[in-house]
């Protein structure tokens, strides 16, 4: 007796590595042409979203300045994110903030504290996320930087979501770059008029308070 019922193999796998893992199994299992393949496809690890759970997001520089408004932020806002888990350097490890209306406990910077994450966001200096970015991307994580350390590297997207959010997909190293606060606000006007009559060349002054460092202005 021959079964007709529907074969489901389940293959974990980066979404940029889709095509691959696809011609993969069918060499495994010796499909032809004639087989038909239906790719039910996910996002995160298991145990989150592809167990239907929330994905779980890393704030990594969640003391500093940037950090705490993205803390507000997270508390302000819908709630999209199963576990957040808050990382800084080993002198804020140990401290609490409260997100969600959640007391949180800062945990220590290290590879171990990437390990079941879906979503790493980055507020730190260019030299830390230059270091700390490719080893959360190692364990897993799809790193969002908003640091300058990968703004130019030719194969890590910079993305500004009203602009071109489809690059989020297209991340070979597992991070996506954030654009500078001054060209993020600037570059939504801008884009529809390149688009309609493409622009050369852009003159820019820029002024930007030292309050955006948290000191103080005299």
């Amino acid at each position: 007796m021959i079964s007709t019922s529907e074969i489901r193999v389940s293959v974990v796998c980066r979404d940029t590595d889709l095509d691959v893992a696809v011609r993969a199994v069918h060499e495994a299992f010796d499909l032809g042409g004639d087989e038909e393949a239906v790719v039910y496809a996910g996002t995160g690890r298991l145990g989150s979203n592809a167990m239907g759970q929330l994905p779980v997001l890393a704030v990594v520089g969640a003391t500093g300045a940037v950090g705490a408004v993205m803390c507000e932020l997270l508390s302000a806002r819908k709630n999209v994110w199963g576990e957040i888990r808050l990382v800084a350097s080993k002198r804020s490890a140990g401290r609490t903030i409260v997100v969600r209306g959640e007391e949180l406990t800062v945990i220590e910077l290290s590879p171990d504290a990437f390990d079941g994450v879906d979503v790493a966001m980055f507020d730190v200096p260019d030299d830390i996320a230059a270091v700390w970015a490719p080893i959360a991307a190692s364990r897993g994580a799809v790193v969002v930087d908003n640091s300058a350390a990968f703004r130019m590297d030719p194969d890590v997207p910079l993305v500004v979501p009203e602009i071109n959010p489809e690059q989020v997909r297209n991340r070979p190293q597992g991070i996506i770059a954030n654009a500078n606060c001054t060209t993020l606000t600037m570059i939504v006007a801008i884009s529809p008029l390149h688009r309609e009559y493409g622009l050369k060349e852009l003159v820019i002054s820029s002024y930007q308070s030292v309050l955006r460092r948290g000191q103080g202005g005299h």
